[in-house]
């Protein structure tokens, strides 16, 4: 790749003119993309309620080398950026942008084509860096129960793609309101020992871990 090289242009009138001929690209068209991403999750269910606010939160994991101090802190994972849509729904409805840089920057950014779509119980950091897989929860079931009798009872409950067998299973339900689904497959199917959304999972082997800032 040919090294970039200045034209030279930095006179004032040269500056005002590039100002004028950027593209824009308001915050407003972000969450339409993040609306849209939403939304395929939502089609079978209904239409996405309108935006009640739009929010960005910055995820990082920062370490400190051993025998280090504050000042040695290093960001090991590549940065996620979290884009949250509250809608009035039971969760905030995330979209989890990646950073891939190239050079000093990722030239993509927002590129919601590689983004993963979240269910956020709250603005907690705690919730927002370990978010709920969207539409996926976790039954455990108690003994004694047929593997035909657990998939009949979690079909008619209004769930899908039921996978599992014996004590455990996995299922898809209608997604941003995950924790009350649970809640009623806990109250009414008598052999669900428990039921839960299926989270995020994160490595944790460090100091002085993940951390969440609110960008706008």
């Amino acid at each position: 790749m040919e090294p970039y090289q200045s034209s030279g242009s930095f006179n004032r009138g040269d500056q005002l003119r590039h100002r004028i001929s950027m593209p824009k690209s308001p915050l407003s068209t972000q969450e339409a993309e993040c609306r849209a991403f939403a939304q395929k999750a939502m089609d079978k269910y209904g239409t996405l309620p309108p935006t009640k606010s739009f929010e960005l939160y910055l995820v990082q994991g920062i370490a400190i080398p051993f025998g280090g101090s504050a000042n040695d802190a290093r960001v090991i994972f590549p940065p996620e950026f979290m884009f949250v849509l509250d809608v009035g729904l039971e969760s905030l409805i995330g979209v989890d942008v990646f950073w891939n840089p190239v050079g000093h920057g990722d030239p993509r950014f927002p590129d919601f084509s590689n983004s993963v779509l979240r269910s956020i119980t709250s603005r907690d950091s705690g919730h927002i860096i370990y978010p709920n897989i969207t539409g996926s929860i976790m039954i455990g079931i108690k003994e004694g129960i047929s593997d035909s009798d657990v998939r009949e009872a979690l079909h008619t409950a209004g769930l899908h793609n039921i996978q599992g067998s014996d004590w455990f299973w996995t299922a898809e339900c209608r997604p941003f309101i995950e924790p009350s689904i649970c809640v009623g497959l806990e109250m009414s199917i008598p052999f669900v020992k428990y039921a839960e959304p299926n989270s995020l999972q994160r490595l944790i082997d460090f100091g002085p871990g993940w951390s969440c800032v609110r960008l706008t």
